[in-house]
């Protein structure tokens, strides 16, 4: 799976997939590239963000207020104890200027394209998010 959104309701509904595959005995490879990757920085993960469109950020938000929407870093959390792992693009940490050290402690590996189609390779099922 490769997220390459910033977007709240796709990043969210992504890692949904992902705890649905994962709890249905699937394994689980996600890469954050360009906007997503943001997502994986400090104090990053959870902000609504403008990338996300104004419409979905009003029912986004009134999700989160009423609890039936969680927090990107809860699903993060949940997806890494269902064994989900997580890659971040070397190559837009370049370019965004995020350090390892900025990342959120749930990231396996900060890893290029190259390497992660090669884990991808057999994958019965890709989404690009």
């Amino acid at each position: 799976m490769i997220f390459h959104s910033a977007a709240y309701d796709k990043v969210g509904y992504g890692l949904i997939i992902a705890k649905a595959a994962l709890s249905m005995g699937m394994e689980v490879h996600t890469l954050f590239t360009y906007g997503a990757l943001k997502r994986l920085a400090r104090n990053n993960t959870d902000i609504l963000g403008e990338e996300t469109d104004s419409e979905i950020l009003e029912i986004v938000e009134k999700g989160l207020t009423l609890g039936i929407i969680y927090p990107i870093s809860h699903q993060i959390k949940d997806a890494k104890r269902l064994g989900m792992k997580i890659y971040a693009c070397v190559t837009t940490m370049t370019i965004l200027d995020i350090h390892q050290d900025d990342l959120i402690e749930e990231v396996d590996k900060v890893t290029g394209i190259a390497s992660f189609l090669d884990i991808a390779s057999n994958a019965s099922i890709s989404l690009y998010i």
